[in-house]
């Protein structure tokens, strides 16, 4: 809960207002996998600073979700509102 607390606090900070303006799904499901058109982005320095246990993890933010992502896989393993 900590790490997920230190993701909202930081990384929906940089994102918003942000728009692709695609008409890609945007929900994703935890164990489905990134499409590769889709960027995937590293968490701000603050995030790893805090939480340094999510140094290998990555993340994508669709609408008012931010999903983490095993960059390797390109796979979601959590979702976080």
């Amino acid at each position: 809960e900590r790490d997920r607390a230190v993701i909202r606090k930081h990384a929906k900070v940089r994102v918003e207002g942000r728009t692709t303006g695609s008409t890609v799904r945007t929900e994703l499901g935890v164990g489905e996998r990134v499409p590769e058109t889709v960027e995937i982005e590293a968490f701000p320095d603050e995030v790893y600073r805090e939480a340094p246990e999510l140094r290998e993890y990555r993340y994508i933010h669709r609408e008012n979700r931010t999903y983490v992502v095993d960059p390797r896989e390109r796979m979601v393993i959590e979702e976080i509102d």
